[in-house]
């Protein structure tokens, strides 16, 4: 007859051979699976190490190692992407930000993508981030020539003057890694729950992809992957406010628009 152990679960039998817990199988580094923890240190086995509580809750070793900078600066990142970026009127140029952008559309639209192309995603949105930076004229204001009412911007924590800052300020000592934990920490992680418990406490929807759990941060299971895309600046009611204003006109011929005189006078005023 089997007993029951300390812990009150069937013992195994005298002489019965030992079970062999098979190894998981290796995920990509880009990979997430529903339900599983997505805390990617352990902070234990920090303190068991005497390493110390870590920051975040992200260990960015592993990204850094797929962009192939695991022992580089954020600095030289930057310096690296600079010495080979094209001009912003090249957009078909290799290393053009459109390119990438193009890039990780496609690979995310193939449901077969291989391991190395959704690796290649990742590559491509840090260099993304990366040529933001570099095209960013620190002595302009951001959004030039919008004048945004002040704290307009502080629901939205992911901007173009928070990048400059923390580009600037925050990531420029760091390695890639360090920049890369921080990042799915602060603006990966963070701020979808933050989002996230918005939605449910004003809207009463439950959007959460990532879970604060006893656990651990967990995948949903019931979460849908995110196909990225372009976001929509609304040109079609610039054009029709500036239109209604007199700045523009419109051809039927060339079913088009031109600026007016006033248009004219108006972007002077503007750009200077």
């Amino acid at each position: 007859m089997m007993g029951l152990n300390g812990n009150g679960r069937a013992a195994r039998p005298r002489g019965a051979p030992l079970g062999l817990r098979k190894r998981p199988p290796r995920r990509s580094p880009t990979e997430l699976t529903a339900g599983a923890p997505l805390r990617l240190t352990n902070r234990r086995e920090h303190r068991r190490r005497g390493t110390g509580t870590p920051k975040t809750p992200f260990d960015g070793t592993l990204l850094a190692a797929t962009l192939g900078a695991g022992g580089d600066t954020w600095s030289d990142a930057v310096s690296g992407v600079r010495s080979r970026l094209p001009e912003l009127s090249a957009c078909g140029a290799p290393g053009h930000e459109l390119v990438l952008a193009n890039r990780i559309r496609s690979v995310a639209n193939n449901r077969s993508a291989s391991d190395e192309e959704r690796e290649d995603v990742v590559r491509c949105a840090f260099q993304i981030l990366i040529v933001l930076c570099i095209r960013d004229d620190a002595q302009r204001p951001a959004y030039r020539p919008f004048m945004l009412p002040q704290n307009y911007l502080a629901p939205y924590p992911i901007n173009l003057e928070s990048l400059r800052h923390h580009a600037a300020e925050k990531w420029s000592n760091l390695s890639v890694s360090e920049m890369l934990a921080w990042l799915g920490t602060h603006w990966g992680v963070g701020t979808h729950i933050r989002v996230a418990l918005r939605k449910l406490r004003q809207q009463g929807n439950d959007t959460f992809r990532v879970r604060p759990t006893e656990q651990g941060l967990v995948v949903s299971p019931s979460s849908a992957t995110v196909v990225p895309t372009y976001g929509s600046p609304r040109f079609q009611q610039a054009a029709q406010i500036l239109w209604d204003l007199g700045a523009l006109a419109w051809h039927p011929d060339r079913r088009g628009f031109s600026r007016t005189a006033f248009g004219d006078d108006l972007a002077r005023n503007i750009h200077g």
